[in-house]
C-alpha cells in the first residue's frame, strides 16, 4: 500500500501550489464568484491504463508497464475508473484559489485507506468537511460522484455539480492538459504581467558603448517599441492558451499541443487570420527519403512589414558605412549590397514569405537542399554574380560555372570547394571536396550541397513544378529517425547502442518520425510535435540495451 503514497500527495499538492491563502478556520464567509481562470486536467483511469498499454506495446518494455500498475493499484482502486480528475483556479482579491476534483465513489473507502497507510488524522468537520492533518492541512469534501479538496475550507462552499462542464472537453481530447483563460485575469494582473516583462526588455536593449548610436541606437530603439507594443498586444488579447499530451494508437503516435486563441475581433486575430488558408509553390522539399525536412509558408500582414523594413534599412546603413571605413572594399560592392537588400524589400512588400530545405543522410554520403520565394532573382543572380566576379582574384574564392544548365525555368549555377585535409571526420562524412548548386529563377533562390546534390535540387524543382501550388501547414519539420541513424551508425561503428538503434528503426516502415507543425485554428494556432510510434520502439531498444550492460 505504501508504493502509491507519492502518486497520491501529488494529486493533493497539484491544488494546493495553485493555493497559498488557506486558513484554519472551516466555518467562514463564502468567497465571492469568480471565473476560472486556469483548468488542469488528467483523464481517466480506463484512458491512462489504455496509453500505458499503447506506451509498453511500442517500446517493448513490459517491465516498466507492470511496475507502475503495481505501484499505482492500490490508489487507482479508490476512484472511479471512467472519470478525469482536475484543478480548478480562479483568483479573487489578486490571489489564486485552488480546487481539486477527483472522482471518489466511496470516501470512507479512501479515508480508511489513508489512515492505515500514512497513519494520517483525519478529522470529520461541520458542513460535510473533512481535514487531513498534513501541513497545513488539506479539507476534503464530498459531492455526489466527486471528491473536492482545497488548503482554504471556504473554498469548498460554493462548489460545481459537474466539475468536468469546466473543462470545455479536455478531459476527451488529451491524457494530461492545462488551459490558461488569459482574459479571464484581471486586469491589474495583466498589467503587472506586462510591465514586468517591457522592464526586461528594455534592460536586454542596453546599447553596447562600442555601437553606433547613429545607426545601432535607431535600430534597437524601434526593435524595442515594437517588442514592448507585441507584448503588450499579446497579453491584452489573448484568449487562452492550452497545452495536452496524447496518445493515438490507431495512427501509432503520441503528441503534445500547445494552442493559442486570441480574442475575437482583435487586431491580434485579424494578424493570426494569415495563418489561414496558407499554400506554397514550392512542395518539392518533402522528400520522402529525407532524415530532415522543413517548410514555412506564411501570409505578412502590412502591419508585420515595419520590423523587417527596419532590419533591412538598419543591415543597409551597416554595410555602407563597413564599405566606406574599409579601405579595401571597392565602391562597387554598395551596388551589390543594394541589390540584394531591394529585393528582400521587395519580397516583404509582396506580403507572402515561403521556404523549405531538406537534408538526405546515407551511410558515406550526405547532402542539402534549401530555396526561399523572393521578389525577383534574377537581380539575385546578376548581384551573385557581380560579386564573384569582384572578388574572383581574391584566395579561396571558387571559379563558378554560372549558368551551367537550365532546369525547368531555373538557372543552376555550379561550384566546388575542396575540404582541408584536418577535417578527416568532416572528409569522412563530405567527401575531399563539397560541391555547391546555386538556383535562380524569376520567383526562386536555391541552395544545393553535398553528394548528388544537383540530382536532389533537380528533384526538388520538378515536384515543386509539377504539383504547383499546394495548400500547407504555416510551418512543419519532421526528422526521420531511420535514415538519421543508419547514417550516424555508419560514421561511429563502434558504438553498440547506436548500431541497436539503427537496427531497430528497420522495422519502422516509414513510422519513424519527429514532427513539429504549426496548423490554424479558429482565432489561433496550434504547434504539434509529434513522435511516431518507431521512435518509441527505438528508445525502447536503447533503454533495454543500456539494462543490459
Amino acid at each position: 500500500m505504501k508504493k502509491w503514497m507519492p502518486f497520491f500527495w501529488l494529486l493533493l499538492s497539484m491544488a494546493m501550489l495553485a493555493d497559498r491563502s488557506a486558513t484554519p478556520a472551516c466555518a467562514a464567509e463564502a468567497p465571492e464568484k469568480a471565473e476560472v481562470v486556469a483548468v488542469a486536467c488528467v483523464a481517466s483511469v480506463d484512458q491512462l491504463t489504455e496509453n500505458l498499454a499503447y506506451f509498453t506495446r511500442a517500446s517493448g518494455r513490459y517491465d516498466v508497464g507492470g511496475s507502475i500498475h503495481v505501484r499505482t493499484k492500490a490508489f487507482l482502486d479508490n476512484l472511479d475508473r471512467t472519470k478525469p480528475a482536475g484543478i480548478l483556479v480562479t483568483i479573487a482579491d489578486d490571489e489564486p484559489r485552488g480546487i481539486g476534483f477527483l472522482p471518489v465513489p466511496d470516501l470512507a473507502k479512501l479515508l480508511t485507506n489513508v489512515r492505515e497507510t500514512f497513519d494520517v488524522t483525519v478529522d470529520e468537520l461541520e458542513n460535510g468537511l473533512c481535514k487531513l492533518e498534513v501541513g497545513k492541512g488539506t479539507y476534503l469534501k464530498q459531492q455526489g460522484p466527486w471528491l473536492f479538496f482545497s488548503e482554504n475550507a471556504r473554498h469548498l462552499s460554493d462548489l460545481p455539480a459537474d466539475p468536468t462542464a469546466l473543462l470545455d472537453g479536455l478531459d476527451r481530447r488529451y491524457s494530461v492538459s492545462f488551459r490558461l483563460y488569459v482574459r479571464h485575469v484581471p486586469s491589474n494582473l495583466r498589467q503587472l504581467a506586462i510591465d514586468k516583462m517591457q522592464s526586461d526588455i528594455d534592460a536586454q536593449f542596453v546599447l553596447d558603448a562600442t555601437g553606433d548610436p547613429a545607426i545601432d541606437g535607431e535600430f534597437l530603439k524601434a526593435l524595442r517599441a515594437q517588442l514592448k507594443q507585441f507584448v503588450a498586444r499579446v497579453v491584452n488579447e489573448s484568449e487562452q492558451i492550452t497545452a495536452g499530451w496524447a496518445v493515438d494508437s490507431q495512427r501509432q503516435h503520441t503528441y503534445v499541443d500547445l494552442e493559442f486563441k486570441a480574442v475575437d475581433g482583435s487586431q491580434l486575430a485579424r494578424e493570426l487570420d494569415w495563418l489561414a488558408g496558407t499554400q506554397s509553390s514550392l512542395t518539392g522539399f518533402l522528400v520522402p527519403e529525407a532524415a530532415a525536412t522543413v517548410q514555412g509558408s506564411v501570409g505578412l500582414a502590412q502591419d508585420d512589414a515595419g520590423l523587417p523594413q527596419a532590419f533591412s534599412t538598419f543591415l543597409r546603413k551597416k554595410c555602407m558605412k563597413g564599405i566606406d571605413e574599409d579601405p579595401r572594399s571597392p565602391q562597387a560592392l554598395k551596388d551589390i549590397v543594394n541589390a540584394a537588400l531591394d529585393v528582400f524589400d521587395q519580397t516583404v512588400r509582396e506580403g507572402r514569405v515561403e521556404g523549405g530545405a531538406a537534408v538526405v543522410l546515407a551511410p558515406g554520403t550526405s547532402a542539402f537542399v534549401g530555396g526561399i520565394r523572393v521578389a525577383d532573382g534574377e537581380s539575385l543572380a546578376a548581384a551573385f554574380q557581380q560579386l564573384i566576379e569582384l572578388a574572383k582574384n581574391e584566395p579561396g574564392v571558387p571559379e563558378v560555372r554560372f549558368h551551367a544548365e537550365n532546369h525547368r525555368g531555373i538557372d543552376l549555377h555550379t561550384f566546388s570547394v575542396p575540404i582541408p585535409d584536418s577535417g578527416n571526420e568532416v572528409r569522412k562524412v563530405l567527401g575531399d571536396e563539397l560541391a555547391f548548386v546555386v538556383g535562380t529563377g524569376p520567383k526562386n533562390l536555391f541552395l544545393a550541397f553535398g553528394g548528388g546534390s544537383d540530382g536532389l535540387l533537380k528533384r526538388v524543382i520538378d515536384k515543386s513544378v509539377d504539383t504547383g501550388e499546394q495548400p500547407v501547414p504555416p510551418a512543419q519539420f519532421r526528422v526521420a529517425m531511420k535514415p538519421l541513424f543508419k547514417f550516424l551508425a555508419s560514421i561511429d561503428q563502434d558504438d553498440r547502442k547506436l548500431s541497436l538503434i539503427a537496427e531497430a528503426m528497420e522495422s519502422a516502415q516509414g513510422n519513424d518520425g519527429i514532427s513539429l507543425t504549426v496548423t490554424a485554428v479558429d482565432g489561433g494556432f496550434r504547434c504539434r510535435l509529434l513522435v511516431e510510434e518507431g521512435v518509441l520502439q527505438a528508445l525502447g531498444s536503447a533503454s533495454r540495451a543500456d539494462k543490459q550492460r
